[in-house]
């Protein structure tokens, strides 16, 4: 009868000691907000969609202005997330200012959003819409919140990009 009370107890202060060592450990233990983020994303150019559609759409009558930004990294900051967009977005992708067709990289990530939420959105420029003239669309979106995360990388070399 005393054996298995110390069992126990001694299995009790291993199952202790397990958890308090994970819990107070000063490595940061990921939470369910966390978003995975493919390293390519690190080196990014900061722009707006206002910026990349104009540098498409505006910049000359050559039709190919702007498909050197093609299969570019691109982060959109400070980014308020409004109601009429939610309404319209389905599972798959969010309209950004009515310019910007954004697929989701990660799946449930429009029921993460809310109207008035401030987010920097990383993704890669996949060029304009065949349906939509004059607008543009970006698979594998990430939405974070705002200044989260240090993206781009400091000495990162995204592109060189007009500001209009």
């Amino acid at each position: 009868m005393k054996l298995s009370a110390v069992t126990a107890t001694i299995a009790s202060i291993i199952v202790l000691s397990a958890l308090l060592q994970t819990s107070c450990s000063a490595q940061k233990q990921p939470t369910p907000g966390d978003q995975y983020i493919p390293p390519g994303y690190y080196n990014c150019t900061v722009t707006t969609p206002v910026n990349l559609c104009k540098a498409y759409f505006e910049s000359s009558h050559n039709i190919t202005a702007g498909l050197e930004y093609t299969n570019q990294v691109f982060v959109f900051k400070d980014m308020v997330i409004t109601g009429d967009e939610l309404k319209s977005a389905t599972d798959g992708y969010l309209w950004l200012e009515n310019l910007v067709q954004c697929y989701f990289l990660i799946g449930g990530t429009l029921q993460r959003l809310k109207a008035g939420e401030k987010v920097d959105v990383v993704g890669v420029d996949a060029g304009p819409s065949k349906e939509f003239p004059n607008l543009l669309v970006f698979s594998g979106c990430i939405f974070l919140p705002a200044g989260s995360v240090q993206i781009p990388a400091p000495g990162s070399s995204g592109l060189v990009f007009p500001s209009y």
